[in-house]
């Protein structure tokens, strides 16, 4: 699939550039979304593809060993949306979601929850959980 991007430079209201781009979907490479009590309905119940979502804590070693791990999968997998909470910030979707322990990777479809993993897992449980 092909996008075609048009960046416009502009100084004051005249137009200095016009330039076009073709940027292909295997080429976008997305970032982990952070999610927030605020944003969390839209980002994640709202969202028209699946969406991997990575609850952790700053001071957890295992969570800290994933993330590398989520951000790899965030940029390869352009068909779904990687996420990650902190808990510690945001208690009250992790008790929403009975999170009891870190880091706990939920894959909703829908809006739905349709998978769980519990621990520090290898990336490819993390690809069959979202597929």
């Amino acid at each position: 699939m092909c996008y075609t991007m048009v960046v416009t430079k502009e100084k004051g209201n005249c137009s200095v550039t016009d330039k076009r781009y073709n940027i292909y979907k295997e080429d976008i490479k997305m970032a982990v979304v952070k999610l927030t009590t605020d944003n969390f309905e839209q980002e994640v119940l709202q969202a028209q593809q699946p969406v991997l979502v990575d609850f952790y804590a700053d001071w957890c070693g295992p969570c800290k060993m994933m993330a590398p791990i989520v951000e790899a999968l965030s940029e390869e997998l352009s068909d779904v949306k990687v996420c990650h909470i902190n808990i510690d910030e945001n208690i009250d979707i992790a008790q929403k979601y009975r999170v009891m322990s870190i880091p706990t990777f939920i894959a909703f479809k829908g809006g739905e929850e349709s998978g769980r993993q519990i621990g520090a897992i290898p990336k490819t449980a993390l690809v069959d959980l979202v597929k």
